[in-house]
């Protein structure tokens, strides 16, 4: 299955036009980027909406995520490296897209983190995995 995991609406708009055909998924996070500059001949940047439409028209499935309110609902406000791309993972092992399970991704993630950060980064990966199961 081709999946692209989007971290911002607009780049991951990009990339979709550019790889990945008219075939497969995108989650995206809906939290977007405003360029300082938008070159000639557009005079604004789109918003999530347009891009999720856009997308909608072209790949067979499209699952917006808002990972920027679930990492501060996972006690991160300032939105730190680490926690929004966990909230995304999160996202994506819910969709039941890969081969392998969110319980056995879950299982890694207890291992690899840090004890300090492991309570925060482990419910921002399962508030993801929870916005997309609904979706799968």
């Amino acid at each position: 299955a081709n999946i692209l995991l989007g971290m911002e609406a607009g780049h991951a708009a990009r990339l979709a036009a550019e790889q990945m055909g008219s075939h497969g998924t995108a989650i995206i996070n809906t939290w977007q980027y405003h360029p300082p500059y938008v070159p000639p001949p557009h005079t604004k940047y789109p918003t999530v909406e347009k891009v999720l439409e856009l997308l909608g028209g072209l790949l067979d499935r499209v699952i917006p995520v808002d990972a920027a309110g679930l990492a501060k609902e996972a006690g991160d406000p300032k939105l730190a490296q680490g926690v929004l791309e966990l909230v995304m993972l999160g996202a994506l092992m819910g969709t039941g897209l890969l081969p392998f399970s969110a319980n056995d991704t879950e299982e890694v993630l207890i291992r690899l983190c840090q004890p300090e950060q492991q309570e925060k980064e482990l419910l921002a990966y399962r508030l993801g995995v929870q916005a997309t199961a609904t979706a799968a």
